[in-house]
């Protein structure tokens, strides 16, 4: 029997999203939500989350367009004074690929985000990342290593379903079409994460609906799933 998991990403990142995210779990679908543990409301995202027992909650591993536990110090090539990451994707992508110096760094504050949420004594439901960089070869070895290590059951696959929901609303066209764009140069990283987790025996999810309706996911789109 297939399970529909219907989640949230960027849990704690403001009191908004974190409304949201209760109201849909308590009056909606949603059964799941990624905790951003770096972010400006995560006190309030635990606490919360402590209130719904049956929301499973992961972690929204952050490596870019967020804040890092660890500072600066510990971490110089990937923050700033202020321990923020860069908001540029493509160019951290390069950077984290090319310098091993780089690469302790990202160990380090994986592993950090991931000791920090076990601190908050909720149960670690998954792992995935702000704007799928966990799929980054870099980034995915060390996250299959740290799963492992401390026993971190699933790994989210940014997979999409082969069919696309075409032409939801017109007006959308424009991020539906750099939506998918974004997907086809994603495909093949995310394809050779799921070889990685299959071979170390991490669960993963199948597909995912929605990533190329970005922006678009109204209801229309959720009757097509």
């Amino acid at each position: 029997m297939k399970k529909l998991i219907v989640t949230a990403d960027d849990f704690g990142l403001s009191n908004e999203v974190n409304q949201a995210v209760f109201q849909a779990h308590t009056q909606g679908i949603l059964t799941s939500a990624s905790l951003m543990i770096s972010a400006p409301a995560v006190a309030e995202a635990i606490a919360m989350a402590k209130d719904m027992p049956t929301l499973g909650v992961g972690l929204h591993l952050t490596l870019v367009e967020g804040s890092s536990v660890l500072p600066h110090e510990e971490i110089p090539d990937l923050v700033d004074a202020n321990q923020k990451f860069s908001n540029d994707i493509v160019r951290s992508g390069i950077r984290y690929f090319f310098s091993p110096k780089i690469k302790k760094q990202i160990e380090k504050e994986c592993e950090a985000q991931i000791k920090k949420f076990l601190e908050t004594g909720l149960s670690l439901d998954h792992i995935d990342s702000h704007n799928h960089l966990h799929i980054h070869p870099t980034i995915a070895n060390i996250v299959i290593k740290l799963a492992k290590k401390y026993s971190i059951p699933a790994v989210r696959l940014p997979l999409p379903v082969n069919k696309l929901l075409m032409n939801v609303i017109p007006a959308k066209a424009g991020i539906q079409i750099s939506a998918r764009l974004q997907l086809m140069v994603m495909l093949p990283s995310t394809l050779l994460l799921r070889r990685k987790l299959r071979r170390s025996h991490i669960k993963y999810n199948d597909v995912i609906f929605g990533l190329s309706e970005t922006g678009a996911m109204v209801e229309e789109a959720w009757k097509k799933i």
